[in-house]
Formats: structure tokens, sequence, C-alpha cells
């Protein structure tokens, strides 16, 4: 476990990377069904993590969350990190390229994660 001392950036994971972690999970299965559950975290940076899952209907959930114990940082310093980014990308095989379907900045909470369930109930197997 690593520790964020006071005063160390922690940016925002641009939606370019989330999109090529879920483009790279999606290549490291083959392309094919990915089992229910699978998951693959890949790291960005000192401090951040981006994880995919899911993948099936080609619907690739993804989320990107500081791994590392902010017991220097001060109360502000902590308002100003990133620290809920998702995304929801889907492959389209026919046209061999992706569409970002939401987006936890963009779309706000609410909105997120209503879509979020939605697709997890209605693409279930």
């Amino acid at each position: 476990m690593s520790y964020l001392e006071r005063g160390t950036e922690v940016t925002p994971v641009p939606g370019g990377d989330a999109l090529a972690r879920a483009q790279e999970f999606r290549a490291a299965q083959g392309g094919g069904e990915i089992p229910l559950g699978a998951f693959r975290d890949y790291p960005h940076g000192d401090h951040q993590n981006i994880r995919v899952t899911w993948g099936h209907q080609n619907l690739y959930f993804t989320y990107a969350s500081i791994t590392s114990i902010a017991e220097f940082a001060e109360p502000e310093e902590l308002l100003e990190l990133p620290l809920a980014q998702g995304w929801i990308f889907l492959y389209r095989p026919h046209l061999g390229s992706w569409a970002e379907l939401a987006n936890l900045e963009r779309d706000g909470q609410l909105l997120f994660w209503a879509i979020h369930d939605y697709l997890k109930q209605t693409t279930r197997p």
C-alpha cells in the first residue's frame, strides 16, 4: 500500500485512457464473451487504478479509483482528488468501433448509476 503525501498531485483519468484499458481487456479475452464477474485492474500512475469489468453483450464498465492511503493529506486537499470516475463503453462489432454510453463526471451520479444498474439487469445472461 502506498501513501498519498501532502501535495501529491493525482489527476483525473482521461476518458481515452479508460477506453484504452477496456479495449485491452477485450483483446486479452480473445474478443469473445467474457465470463460473468471477470475483471482486470490496470495501474494508472503511482496512486490510481483503472478497473474494467463485465463484458457481456459487448458492454464494458470501467472505473478509476485512488489506491493509496491519504493519511498525510489535508481535508481541503482530499476534496480536490478525483475520487469517483466511471465510464460505460459499448463495443460495436458490426462497425469495429466503440461508443461511450455513460460518463460519471459528465452525466452525474444518479444518471450514471441508473444506466449502470439498468444495463446490468437487462443484459445479464
